[in-house]
C-alpha cells in the first residue's frame, strides 16, 4: 500500500465517523473550518522572544562540546607522547607476553 492509498483509506474511515457525529457537532466543526479557512495564511512565523535564547543555549552547548573534544585529543596527545618517550619500544606494549613480564617486574 502506497502512501496516497494509506490517505484515501483514513479519509474513508473519518467520513464514515462524521457520519455518525450529531448535527451540532458538525455545524461547529463546519463552522470552525470557516473560520480558520477565513484568516489569511502565514509563512514560517519565528517566535523572537524565544529564539534569542534558543541560540544562546545552541552556542553555549556547542563551546562545550567543542572544547570537551579538545580535553580529549589533549589526553590521547599525552598519551601517546609517553608511550613514545618510554624507555620500552613501542611494540613492546602490544606483545602478547608484555602483561605477563610487567607481572614478573618489581614494582618501583
Amino acid at each position: 500500500m502506497n502512501e496516497q492509498e494509506f490517505g484515501h483509506k483514513i479519509a474513508q474511515h473519518l467520513n464514515q465517523g462524521a457520519d455518525d457525529l450529531p448535527a451540532a457537532t458538525v455545524e461547529a466543526l463546519a463552522q470552525a473550518r470557516r473560520r480558520a479557512l477565513a484568516q489569511p495564511r502565514r509563512g514560517f512565523h519565528l517566535n523572537w522572544r524565544w529564539a534569542g535564547p534558543a541560540l544562546a543555549a545552541a552556542l553555549v552547548a556547542a563551546i562545550a562540546v567543542y572544547h570537551s573534544g579538545d580535553d580529549l585529543v589533549d589526553a590521547e596527545h599525552r598519551l601517546e607522547a609517553e608511550l613514545l618517550h618510554h624507555e620500552l619500544p613501542p611494540h613492546a606494549f602490544s606483545d602478547e607476553g608484555f602483561d605477563q613480564w610487567l607481572k614478573t617486574q618489581p614494582e618501583p
